[in-house]
């Protein structure tokens, strides 16, 4: 039986299959027949049904590092900036919305907000991720000003406050970001997935 299928299979569409064509030049054409085109199209959706939830995964974990990522190399610039100015910087999280900026703090100017200066960019975590404070965080009084909400300090000198922050993902996979010593920057330290 599988050898009759086989052979069908195999010939069909082979009856017409010679095509004669100016100068009399005979050419056999090859096509494939509908149910050879279905076959396919099936075992292709079969194929995408199989790997299309490992897509999703993979996508939810880079997002995830990505954000992780991104937050690093802004303490990265934070630090650097602070350096250069000679101007302490800090870098505010508003955790309740997911937006965190950069901004320059003038001691000398008590008069401050917690507002990002108009030439500073405000950025977001993806809505599918939240950022917390780490739970040694709420210890740390000088990196915390009740009216300005929490932040990450960086002096001039070099110094970081240490702090560290926790991104979650709606999947209950973590990221934490952290500096543990005030002479070494923020790292990504710990991913639970």
């Amino acid at each position: 039986m599988v050898k009759y299928l086989t052979k069908m299979i195999l010939q069909t569409g082979q009856r017409n299959n010679r095509r004669v064509r100016p100068g009399g030049l005979v050419v056999r054409v090859r096509a494939l027949t509908l149910i050879e085109l279905m076959l396919v199209l099936v075992l292709m959706a079969v194929a995408v049904a199989l790997v299309a939830p490992n897509l999703y995964d993979f996508y939810q974990d880079r997002e995830l590092h990505n954000t992780a990522e991104g937050i690093v190399a802004l303490t990265r610039e934070a630090r650097s900036l602070a350096k250069r100015s000679g101007i302490e910087v800090r870098i505010y999280v508003d955790t309740e919305t997911g937006k965190y900026w950069l901004r320059q703090v003038d001691q000398a100017n008590e008069s401050e907000s917690n507002e990002p200066a108009s030439d500073s960019e405000i950025f977001s975590v993806p809505e599918n991720i939240e950022i917390s404070w780490g739970l040694d965080r709420d210890d740390r009084d000088d990196a915390v000003d009740a009216s300005l909400g929490q932040y990450m300090k960086f002096s001039p000198d070099g110094r970081t406050v240490p702090a560290s922050l926790c991104l979650t993902d709606n999947q209950g996979g973590k990221i934490w970001i952290e500096c543990n010593k005030p002479t070494t920057g923020f790292e990504i330290s710990k991913v639970n997935e």
